[in-house]
């Protein structure tokens, strides 16, 4: 492809941005900012995407994995059925819109989707042991949209559910998808990432966040105990038992 029928030229001076690689990319042409947090993609940037975007297809599919797409439009009443839906819009989280027919969620996340596309389909035991995941957009209005690509209120997301017959095989399906994802990780050239043990608005009793450390981006504060290899978000970390921290040495890496 010629730089020519891209119609897209460098630029000096692009304003105050709060991330230097987000400025970098825009200087190139490859990236516009429209508004905080929302953002557009130049041709070469695109196709960066979509190379990303089949690494994690691959290393997926290689495991079983079943691609498929959800609705972003979201119809209220999956929402009330899960009773999540008053607690996202209370949190602000979550963007919404009213229709002629209903109230919607812009999808900000998917469980409720997962279930609904599968469960008329699933008779017995017998019909579990499977893995769906989408690669789309997710939508979320973040109190502080900074450093560019790395906190939007749009951006591309990979989420994939287990539908397994036992608690058991669900833990083997988790661990199996962990070893998966440092995979990705390694093949696209992040060797310096961690699970970081979180819990945030999705719910659940146990929750790895896996996060890439670097001295100059990012805004979470993590407690981590090396010779373990524990590495806690704070906001967990303040929640464990007094013990548990007296016992152990931590550190804020």
């Amino acid at each position: 492809m010629k730089l020519s029928n891209l119609g897209l030229k460098t630029r000096k001076h692009i304003g105050n941005e709060d991330c230097y690689i987000s400025e970098l990319l825009e200087q190139s042409g490859q990236l516009k900012k429209y508004s905080a947090g929302c953002f557009g993609f130049g041709t070469m940037l695109l196709k960066i995407k979509r190379n990303i975007e089949n690494v994690i297809r691959e290393n997926l599919d290689e495991i079983g994995c079943a691609e498929v797409q959800y609705s972003i439009l979201q119809a209220k009443n999956y929402w009330q059925a899960s009773g999540r839906w008053d607690k996202y819009v209370e949190s602000g989280t979550m963007f919404t819109s009213h229709g002629r027919h209903s109230d919607y969620a812009i999808c900000a996340t998917a469980e409720e989707f997962s279930l609904a596309m599968v469960r008329d389909h699933i008779k017995s035991y017998r019909d579990l042991g499977f893995i769906h995941y989408q690669i789309g957009t997710k939508f979320r209005d973040e109190m502080r949209c900074q450093g560019g690509l790395l906190k939007s209120l749009e951006f591309n997301m990979m989420d994939a559910y287990s539908f397994d017959e036992s608690k058991e095989k669900m833990i083997e399906t988790y661990n199996k998808l962990m070893n998966v994802y440092h995979k990705i990780f390694k093949e696209l050239g992040f060797e310096n990432v961690k699970n970081i043990t979180s819990v945030n608005d999705m719910g659940g009793k146990i929750a790895s966040e896996f996060m890439w450390f670097d001295d100059e981006y990012g805004q979470d504060t993590i407690f981590c105990n090396d010779e373990l290899g524990l590495y806690v978000n704070k906001e967990v970390f303040d929640l464990q038992d007094t013990e548990l921290k007296k016992t152990f040495a931590w550190k804020i890496c």
